[in-house]
Order: structure tokens, then C-alpha cells, then sequence
């Protein structure tokens, strides 16, 4: 069982790759350009590992909004000073019926909020680094409140090897606080993306650092093999609400998880429409309570671009979860034989779009449970009229646990907006959440409203953004 040290040496691991990673990338080329745009959509990259899972019809070129989930081709907006840049900032009044998660003794409050999207952005002509900053302020009577740690940090270097073997560099470092959750399904309907944030343990912080490489070799035009390794770190902090939440006495929380995983995958493309992989993967994990554990699956996947407005990917195969003996044990726990699968539909009409996902798999979830989730996910965008957009939304998610059993969680969300110009706009929206099973909490309902200026490209405004 991993040791108070082994967690430290792990986040010093992580915070040396990281500059490593840095170093790398500010090495390689001199020129500064724009990158050349998507490949063919007969190729899926999955981002996993992440506390925002990512899930990608065509590999990832572009840095993905963590406020909207919409693709970034250029951070650069009008307000920006050098490579740094306003996107977006907002003002709005904040009510929460039950930010202590108690089941009968809920405490509500109300603030008026500030909050801020800021980028740094520096690209290369064969790598990219995006930093993107998300502070806020809470004032609720005389009491000020600041959030100054929520960020998320891309990096993402290529290195051309020879003509036939190709070197990806990424590096995805991820922390949030929490206070304020995200909706569960971010779209992008205009390239079929998914942003799938965490929301169990919605008052718990949470830092992630992921680190990978990728290994590509080219058999042909349009197949491929591919060698990937990859470096994570999760680790979570219960926040001081939720001293009012009384887990089941058989639930084993786990504050943080290292993992080392590799893969071999071979791809093909059929079209510049369709496509299909099959990967296998072997991941190590280790856990700050539960021991160690080591994931073997292999995982075949087919996406599909059926039209300009309509994206599909299905995937499935078989899984192994194998712990080790605990050190005096007489008997090693017992094999865990599964399957992970995914299933993703975005459909744009003329004026809505409605996205559909459903996943069994290990992606973080928003509590560490050591075992397969279930999570189903649905998203609808209306276009009312040329002012007026509405998005709402629900998701639900059975995460399993290293102790049996597992946590239910449940997200419902909706948020109308008012354009006034391309830029500004009004805006409300509630977030109402509940957890049941390893840990009962009351339902917590977010409201707010307030007004909003956004940058974004006119190719970005229309059906679906929603904001």
C-alpha cells in the first residue's frame, strides 16, 4: 500500500514531468504559425485520464474551451495583451439552497459573483502551449470570497523522428476547487466533440496531472499503428462543507491514485467519413488506500461522420481488473472480469442539436472509487429565435468502488441566453445534483443569472453553442 511519501514523491514526479514537458516544448522550432486544421474524421483519439474526459472524432489539433467545451483554433481574441487574452467575463448572482449537502438540516446562501477566462497562448509550427485561467470572486454580505486556483494547462509538441515515425507530446495539468460545478456534457456540435466534466463530490477539490506520448508509424495512407505511454496523478480534497455528509459505513474513500499505462493501437481509415481502431492497453495503478491494481482491456472502436451534422462513435471490449495481494495476506482478492464500451450520437437540425453518450469505463468520475462507472449523459440546444438560445441537460453516473457497492450521482441543468450583440449577453441557469449509495447527500440546487461578454469566432455563432 502506497505510503504518505510515495504520494509526495508521485506529485514531485508529476510537477518535474511537467516542466520536462515544458522544456520540450519551447525546444523545437522557431516559427510561429497557425495550425493547419483536422485530419481526416476516419480517426478517433479518446483523452482520457483527465477530470474533463475529452472525446474526440478527429485527433485533437485544437485546444478545447474548458468553459464552453467549444474548439479553440485561435485563443487570440480582440482584448488580449501579447499572446494573452480575455475570453470571456461574466457577473452574475449566485444562489445555492444547500451548499452543506445535508439531507435534513440544509443551509442556503446567496452571493454576487465575478468571474474571469483568461489564455495564454504560444504556438510553433510543430507544437502549441495553451494555459487557461478561470479565477473568480464570491462577495455574500461582508465576506469576500476568491477562487485564484482553478486552471487547466495544454501542451501539446510533435516531433517528425523520420519520414515514418512520428513523436506526440502531451501534457494536461487540471485543478478545480469545486464551488461552482460545470455541466456534466459539454458538445461541440460543429466537429461531434464531447467534454464530459466530473460532478461527483461536488464540493470536493481536485488537482489531475496527465502526462503522455504517443508513438506513431504509418503502414499505408490510411493505416496506421501507434505506441502510447502515459503518466497520471490524481488527487482530491474533501472541502470543509462537507462535514454534514456521513458516508455508509462500508465506503472507502480514496484521497488520491497514481497510474502508469501503456498501449498498442492499430487504426484505419475507410473514408475521410469512417474509420475504426483497435487498441489494447495495460494501466498500473496505485492507491493511496486499496493497494495496487492492474487494468488489461482491449477496446474496439468505429466512428462514423454520417453527415456534416451528424457524428456517431460505438466501441467495445473486453476488460480485466487484477489486484494485487495486499503484503500479509493469505489470498489475493479475486479477479474483476468486465467489459468498457462507449456510445456517442451529436445531431444538428436546423435551429437544435441533441447529443446522447453512454461510457463504462475507469475515467474520473469526481470521487476515486477503483473500479468500472457507468455514466449516461444528455444534452439539447434550441435556438428559439436570433436572440434567444436554451440548453438543458442530465446526466447520471454509477461509479464502483474498491469496497463493493458504489455511489450514484445524478445532474440536471438548464441555461437560457439573451444575445444582445455577438459579444454580450444575459444569461440564467440552475444545476441541481444528487448523490445516494457510499455517500447520501440532500439535492443541492444551484440558480444563477447575470450578464456575460464572450469572444468568439462568427463561425462558432449559431444552434447549439448556447454560450
Amino acid at each position: 500500500m502506497p505510503t504518505t511519501s510515495s504520494r509526495d514523491s508521485g506529485l514531485r514526479a508529476a510537477s518535474t514531468i511537467a516542466t520536462l514537458a515544458l522544456v520540450l516544448f519551447l525546444v523545437p522550432g522557431a516559427a510561429y504559425a497557425q495550425d493547419a486544421g483536422g485530419a481526416p474524421a476516419g480517426q478517433e483519439s479518446l483523452g482520457k485520464g483527465s477530470g474533463r474526459e475529452i472525446v474526440s472524432y478527429v485527433p485533437k489539433t485544437s485546444v478545447t474551451n474548458s468553459a464552453t467545451g467549444q474548439s479553440m483554433d485561435s485563443p487570440l481574441s480582440p482584448l488580449h495583451l501579447g499572446r494573452l487574452s480575455l475570453l470571456s467575463f461574466e457577473s452574475f448572482y449566485l444562489y445555492d439552497n444547500n451548499y452543506n449537502f445535508s439531507q435534513t438540516d440544509s443551509r442556503s446562501s446567496q452571493a454576487a459573483t465575478f468571474r474571469a477566462h483568461v489564455a495564454y497562448s504560444l504556438r510553433r509550427k510543430r507544437s502549441q502551449l495553451t494555459l487557461q485561467y478561470r479565477p473568480y470572486l464570491l462577495a455574500s454580505g461582508a465576506n469576500i470570497k476568491g477562487s485564484f486556483q482553478s486552471n487547466n494547462l495544454d501542451i501539446h509538441s510533435d516531433f517528425r523522428l523520420s519520414s515514418r515515425w512520428l513523436l506526440l507530446l502531451t501534457e494536461a495539468f487540471n485543478m478545480d476547487q469545486g464551488l461552482i460545478p460545470q455541466f456534466g456534457l459539454l458538445p461541440d456540435y460543429q466537429t461531434g466533440n464531447l467534454t464530459k466534466n466530473p460532478y461527483l463530490g461536488t464540493n470536493r477539490r481536485y488537482l489531475e496531472n496527465n502526462l503522455g506520448a504517443t508513438l506513431e508509424h504509418p503502414l499505408s495512407a490510411r493505416t496506421s499503428l501507434a505506441f502510447d505511454f502515459r503518466y497520471q496523478y490524481i488527487r482530491t480534497v474533501v472541502g470543509p462543507n462537507d462535514i454534514n455528509v456521513a458516508p455508509d459505513p462500508s465506503f472507502k474513500s480514496v484521497q488520491s491514485v497514481q497510474s502508469l499505462a501503456a498501449g498498442f493501437g492499430w487504426s484505419h481509415a475507410f473514408s475521410a467519413t469512417q474509420g475504426m481502431q483497435i487498441r489494447y492497453g495495460y494501466d498500473h495503478r496505485l492507491y493511496s488506500t486499496g493497494g495496487i491494481a492492474d487494468l488489461h482491456s482491449l477496446l474496439f472502436n468505429y466512428n462514423w461522420r454520417i453527415r456534416r451534422s451528424l457524428f456517431m462513435t460505438a466501441g467495445a471490449g473486453p476488460a480485466v481488473l487484477i489486484p494485487e495481494k495486499p503484503a500479509g495476506a493469505v489470498l489475493a482478492p479475486a479477479w474483476t472480469k468486465s467489459y468498457q464500451g462507449n456510445f456517442a450520437m451529436t445531431k444538428s437540425f436546423e435551429g437544435s442539436s441533441v447529443t446522447f453518450s453512454a461510457a463504462r469505463n475507469q475515467d474520473f468520475t469526481g470521487v476515486i472509487g477503483g473500479a468500472f462507472n457507468d455514466r449516461f449523459d444528455l444534452s439539447y440546444a434550441r435556438r428559439l429565435n436570433r436572440r434567444w438560445n436554451a440548453v438543458v441537460g442530465a446526466g447520471y453516473v454509477h461509479q464502483g468502488t474498491l469496497s463493493g457497492g458504489g455511489i450514484d450521482g445524478q445532474q440536471v441543468w438548464m441555461r437560457t441566453d439573451y444575445r444582445i450583440s455577438q459579444s454580450w449577453s444575459t444569461f440564467s441557469s440552475i444545476i441541481s445534483l444528487r448523490e445516494t449509495g457510499g455517500v447520501h447527500t440532500g439535492r443541492r440546487n444551484l440558480i444563477m443569472g447575470g450578464i456575460q461578454w464572450s469572444w468568439r469566432p462568427a463561425s462558432s455563432y449559431n444552434a447549439g453553442i448556447g454560450f
